[in-house]
């Protein structure tokens, strides 16, 4: 008695099963079959799932189990064919399941299960270290977020401006697009503005010069196929002229107050602005827009004996020659000016200026020029003083 008893509990969780994952008109002895399918369209972090079924007219649930152990003991589901947020270079094991719920006991489930197979994403780009070549020659680490990205493809397609933040395990590229194998060069550029957003010709819109302004920092790198980290150094765009302000030991006064500084651009050396050219890694500049007014900088300070006090201009890069006028606005409402030669002023150079006053006038001695050769050191250079 006891074993017919069994046997009847037997069929009801067969006929529980099959009722649950297919219609009436299927035989209750026909189980369902399922079969995992290998996984297609793989990137660095998505891929799509695929299975069989060997049953017609079924109405049990298909979902599919993904983990990153062979067993699958860190397995979650996914009703989706489609699974994102994977990370780059991994193996993942999956396979398919068909669940139906049981006709006895409450809560209980019936499975079927496709066989465990696995796949690769492929390998990531990923923006390793990010160095900086200082002004003085040295490299250090730079850490100044938000940082931009541009990433050139294969194709010839540019995907441009993606605001870029560093967390604890470095910093962090979109996701879109960022497969490896895809991507011909990866362009860094910093300060990132979404102002850039609009143009999708990859190239940075730069301002020109200010007074105590930012300079812009650019830096490329092809992407090697045998590795997926790429490290970027940085260098610098702009042109830096110093003004090194004053008072000569002749002077009747130990200390004159100045209310402001200004820059006259009269004969068009200066550019107002230019666009940084990502795919030919250089300047685009307007042919006839220069700054034809005084910059001014407003802010007031004061010169005393033995010290002096700089202020530091960027320029967008220019090859032009000719005069700009240097101006000084006193406290006693005085003003004071005088000419400065420019010949091309170059990228990551810095051009140094000693402006002395002296008596109600004020010159410029000794003009020094920083070239850094690109970035990596050089000469210093001093021609004759100009008054």
């Amino acid at each position: 008695m006891k074993k017919v008893y069994i046997c009847y509990i037997w069929l009801l969780m067969l006929c529980g099963l099959v009722a649950g994952c297919q219609g009436l008109t299927v035989p209750y002895n026909n189980i369902p079959e399922v079969s995992t399918s290998p996984a297609y369209e793989i990137t660095s972090t998505t891929a799509c799932l695929d299975y069989r079924v060997g049953f017609d007219g079924g109405n049990c649930a298909i979902l599919f189990q993904i983990g990153t152990s062979a067993d699958l003991s860190d397995a979650w589901e996914s009703e989706n064919y489609f699974v994102s947020g994977l990370q780059p270079g991994t193996t993942y094991y999956f396979r398919v399941v068909a669940r139906g719920y049981a006709s006895v006991g409450v809560g209980k489930v019936n499975e079927v299960y496709g066989e465990i197979l696995s796949f690769t994403t492929l390998e990531g780009l990923q923006l390793g270290s990010v160095t900086l070549t200082d002004w003085d020659g040295s490299k250090v680490e730079w850490n100044e977020p938000p940082l931009g990205v541009s990433l050139l493809m294969k194709n010839d397609l540019v995907y441009h401006n993606w605001e870029v933040f560093a967390d604890a395990t470095g910093w962090l590229l979109p996701e879109e697009n960022m497969q490896l194998e895809s991507v011909e060069k990866l362009f860094v550029y910093w300060p990132w503005s979404n102002s850039y957003v609009d143009d999708s010709y990859g190239t940075l819109p730069v301002q020109t010069y200010k007074y105590l302004g930012t300079d812009y920092l650019y830096g490329e790198q092809s992407v090697n196929q045998d590795t997926s980290v790429v490290d970027i150094n940085l260098k610098h765009t702009m042109a830096r002229a110093i003004s090194h302000f004053s008072i000569a030991e002749s002077n009747q006064a130990d200390n004159v107050g100045v209310n402001g500084f200004s820059i006259s651009n009269g004969d068009g050396v200066l550019p107002t602005d230019g666009r940084l050219l990502f795919s030919e890694s250089g300047f685009i500049m307007p042919s006839s827009n220069a700054y034809n007014e005084p910059l001014n900088y407003e802010q007031g300070f004061e010169l005393s004996k033995g010290s002096t006090y700089d202020i530091v201009i960027y320029s967008i890069p220019t090859d032009k020659t000719g005069q700009v006028v240097l101006t000084m606005r006193l406290s006693d409402g005085s003003q004071l000016s005088t000419t400065l030669d420019i010949a091309s002023w170059k990228a990551a150079e810095t051009y140094e200026y000693n402006v002395v006053y002296d008596n109600s006038a004020i010159s410029i001695t000794d003009v020094t020029v920083e070239d850094w050769n690109d970035n990596d050191g050089g000469e210093i250079v001093v021609t004759d003083p100009q008054v």
